[in-house]
């Protein structure tokens, strides 16, 4: 792996970009921030491709009740995002069913440095940012892109 904080695609010998297709199954959850607790799921999918030290992924989550507090993560992404100074990467919520708090505009998956994780976190109309609480029951779409 290079020494620099870009993402780079992976070269194969004859030098070209070599591009991968798989599309690779994993098992995200929702998790609380205080007590991570338990979740009764109707849908609970994950998809990824990896390309070099890119991951593109999506997640689907259906939950009918769920004992986790405190703010919402997903959990058991399957890579540990990168851990390097100012990156903040991202993903998109194309559907939730949750409550966003006051003044959220929308809502955002931030994958936090160094885990296997990413916080869903509101943004609000003044540009800052609110940690969405956890929801008994919800659904969660979420496509994204990190490196590790």
């Amino acid at each position: 792996m290079p020494s620099t904080n870009s993402c780079n695609v992976v070269q194969n010998p004859s030098n070209t970009n070599t591009i991968y297709t798989d599309l690779t199954a994993f098992t995200p959850t929702i998790s609380g921030t205080t007590v991570a607790g338990v979740g009764t799921y109707t849908t609970q999918a994950g998809f990824y491709t990896r390309i070099g030290n890119m991951v593109f992924l999506t997640v689907n989550l259906v939950w009918t009740a769920h004992t986790g507090t405190g703010s919402m993560l997903i959990t058991g992404l399957p890579f540990t995002v990168r851990n390097t100074a100012n990156y903040v990467p991202a993903g998109v919520l194309n559907e939730i069913s949750f409550a966003l708090g006051a003044g959220v505009l929308y809502a955002i998956a931030e994958f936090t440095l160094n885990t296997t994780q990413a916080a869903i976190v509101g943004i609000r109309n003044n540009n800052t940012n609110l940690a969405v609480a956890m929801d008994t029951a919800a659904t969660l779409r979420m496509t994204g892109v990190y490196c590790v």
